[in-house]
């Protein structure tokens, strides 16, 4: 048996205020990241800055609900512009290709609390769950970098992700051996036959 000591004050000012680690680390996933030091920055001035002293002193404050909420909705790039194309700009480091357009347009709005109190808002496109709305639906990101013709994307965000040393051009390769892609229409076409499917027809193999 163990005693363990807990600093209760600092946890629930932990609880309630922004980390200082986005202004170190930045955010992001899956292998991408960017800097969010204006929104950190943005966020303090929406929020305002915790006066509580202790760990939170002089963080923007998540002491509500809205507050909370106003966190997510301006440092995720699904809501942020000027953070998609933060996002997707850090994806073009690691395939070599500019992507940056797949934002355009949207990088000086952002989606607020009140916005979506107001009415349902369409979020913006995004490389960690990407789909591709120029062409009528979303996709998944292997799809999308082979209908952007990037076929080294993944192997570049594999070598980025997994530990170690670079990938060699054999495991590149290995990689890059994907199965065709099933684009929307597919799906769609299987819907439509198995609805004019007959009870007793042998079902199809694929």
């Amino acid at each position: 048996m163990a005693v363990v000591e807990r600093d209760y004050p600092n946890l629930y000012r932990k609880f309630t205020s922004l980390g200082p680690l986005l202004d170190k680390l930045g955010n992001g996933g899956k292998g991408l990241s960017w800097d969010t030091r204006e929104e950190v920055e943005f966020l303090g001035q929406l929020n305002h800055r915790s006066t509580q002293g202790g760990v939170g002193e002089g963080r923007p404050c998540i002491e509500s609900a809205i507050d909370a909420a106003e966190v997510i909705l301006h440092l995720a790039p699904e809501t942020n512009g000027h953070v998609a194309v933060k996002a997707w700009k850090s994806l073009g480091e690691f395939t070599g290709r500019d992507h940056t357009h797949l934002a355009a347009g949207k990088e000086h709005e952002a989606i607020r609390f009140r916005d979506v109190q107001a009415q349902p808002r369409k979020d913006y496109l995004l490389p960690d769950l990407v789909g591709d709305r120029e062409r009528g639906g979303l996709l998944q990101r292997r799809l999308h970098q082979r209908a952007r013709a990037d076929p080294m994307a993944d192997a570049h965000r594999q070598a980025a992700v997994l530990p170690g040393p670079p990938l060699d051009d054999g495991l590149r390769r290995a990689v890059l051996q994907l199965p065709p892609a099933r684009r929307p229409e597919d799906n769609r076409r299987d819907r439509r036959d198995q609805a004019q499917r007959q009870p007793g027809d042998p079902a199809e193999l694929h």
